[in-house]
């Protein structure tokens, strides 16, 4: 994935798929075991998930692009996600 991609939905759906890839499930396991499974922002949670600190280079990522969080950790990196799905919700759902 070209770094100088703008983020369309072909990009989300590459990216996507690429998180379903063994390249991918090996450079997270790194990351895992670089960061003894815990939250590097929290420091009390067991990592769960694993956070791209740029998007520049995802599929060619190094383990030194990511980190290990816990959910609620990722989710407050990534605010934008909340409010969509805040937005989603008040607007497709709640009267």
């Amino acid at each position: 994935m070209a770094s100088t991609k703008r983020r369309t939905g072909a990009w989300w759906k590459e990216y996507r798929e690429h998180l379903k890839s063994p390249e991918w499930d090996a450079i997270r396991k790194q990351a895992m075991s670089r960061d003894g499974h815990l939250c590097q922002d929290c420091g009390r949670q067991v990592a769960t998930e694993v956070h791209h600190l740029s998007y520049d280079n995802v599929g060619e990522e190094s383990p030194e692009e990511l980190v290990s969080l816990c959910s609620e950790c990722h989710r407050n990196r990534h605010p934008e996600r909340v409010r969509t799905t805040r937005r989603v919700f008040d607007e497709e759902v709640m009267p």
